[in-house]
C-alpha cells in the first residue's frame, strides 16, 4: 500500500513540470533586436565595411553607421549592405575626403540616406538604391 501511496505522489509532482515545459516548449519566442547603430573604428589597415571588427560596438550595424575621425577616410565593400543611414560627422577632419567604393555590391539606404560630405564611387558592378523617404547630400560617379 505504501509503494502504490508514493507511486501516485511521484506521478502527481512529475505532473506539473511536466505541463511547464510543454508551456515553454510552445511559448512564442522574441526576435532579436536590430543591430543598433555603430562607429566606424576599423582595425588595422582594413576599409572593409562588411567586417564586424571595423565597428564599435563589433558588428556591421543596420540602422545607422557613423564615420567620425580620421580613420574614416576611406571605406570599401565585401558583401551587400543594408542600413537607415549613413552619417558623416561635421567633426571628421577628413569629411569632404571620404570615399565610400563600391565595385559590385548592393547598396540600399532605407528611410535616411546620407548626411555629411563623401564622395561615393559605384562601380560598374555596383548598385545603390535609395528607398523610402532616403536621400544622399553628397557627390555620386
Amino acid at each position: 500500500m505504501l509503494a502504490r501511496v508514493k507511486r501516485r505522489a511521484m506521478r502527481r509532482a512529475s505532473l506539473p513540470a511536466g505541463r511547464l515545459a510543454t508551456t515553454a516548449l510552445i511559448a512564442p519566442v522574441t526576435p532579436a533586436a536590430a543591430d543598433p547603430s555603430a562607429t566606424w573604428a576599423p582595425v588595422g589597415s582594413s576599409t572593409d565595411y562588411n567586417a564586424a571588427g571595423n565597428w564599435n560596438p563589433a558588428g556591421v550595424p543596420t540602422d545607422q553607421a557613423i564615420f567620425e575621425d580620421e580613420r574614416a577616410n576611406k571605406v570599401t565593400f565585401s558583401a551587400d549592405v543594408s542600413i537607415r543611414r549613413w552619417s558623416v560627422e561635421a567633426g571628421n577632419p577628413f569629411s569632404s575626403a571620404i570615399t565610400f567604393t563600391n565595385q559590385s555590391n548592393v547598396i540600399t539606404f532605407q528611410g535616411g540616406g546620407i548626411s555629411g560630405r563623401a564622395d561615393v564611387i559605384n562601380g560598374a558592378g555596383g548598385t545603390i538604391n535609395f528607398t523610402g523617404s532616403s536621400v544622399a547630400g553628397l557627390f555620386l560617379r
